[in-house]
């Protein structure tokens, strides 16, 4: 791959080598059957004209984000989060440009859990916010609820207690469109049982008044929620 790109074969490498025989098509060989995270960074530093930025622009645009996608999942893997940010977010402008409206939503989507686990509280806000109008252009209901539990979620880390509103109305969203699974589940459903456990806590140190009969009724909600879960 290295030599096939310092020719300026950039496309055939990443189609006959990287796609074929390294991904075996949609399959990420590397990834789910080795854990092989650091070859495959290596294989795609390949394409880059300026790591971690810019692809080569012997790609598509749509070529270019999925790559910057890939590298900023890859270099979360390894934990190099810092690294991380810079492909996530320079492949938003080319969704935006392109009006990729689902990918866009999923990307800034993404780029608000990143700053939280940085820390960066409010650019995790913003981001959460995109990510929401990005989510509401696509037409996508699933992305909706999606967006809508990002931007509760980091509510919530911003101030303990916030984020009400956002995840009942995802989870609102949820049951109009899976009236069988009406609860919130896997990660978002975690962010929501997250918040009532946060309550909970906050009433049980007696900060509210009528906190016992509040904390109750969310440790009960909770509970409730895993068991469903586990019975679906």
């Amino acid at each position: 791959m290295a030599h096939g790109c310092q020719a300026g074969l950039q496309r055939e490498a990443c189609v006959e080598v990287y796609e074929a025989r390294i991904l075996r098509g949609e399959k990420h060989y590397t990834w789910h059957k080795f854990g092989a995270w650091a070859s495959e960074l290596g294989a795609q530093a390949c394409f880059f004209e300026t790591q971690w930025s810019h692809v080569s622009s012997a790609f598509t645009e749509a070529d270019q984000a999925w790559l910057l996608n890939d590298t900023a999942v890859i270099l979360q893997a390894l934990g190099r989060l810092t690294d991380a940010l810079e492909p996530m977010r320079a492949g938003l402008p080319i969704e935006l440009k392109r009006k990729d409206w689902p990918n866009a939503a999923r990307r800034a989507g993404s780029l608000s859990e990143l700053d939280l686990q940085l820390g960066d509280v409010p650019g995790a806000l913003r981001d959460a916010e995109q990510s929401v109008i990005y989510a509401d252009r696509s037409g996508d209901s699933w992305q909706r609820v999606g967006g809508r539990a990002i931007h509760a979620n980091a509510l919530l880390v911003q101030a303990a207690g916030r984020g009400w509103g956002a995840f009942r109305e995802a989870e609102q969203m949820q049951a109009d469109l899976e009236p069988k699974y009406p609860l919130l589940c896997s990660l978002l459903g975690f962010w929501y049982c997250d918040l009532l456990l946060t309550g909970a806590e906050r009433e049980r140190e007696g900060r509210r008044r009528g906190g016992a009969g509040r904390t109750a009724r969310r440790l009960r909600a909770v509970t409730e929620r895993a068991a469903q879960r586990s019975s679906g």
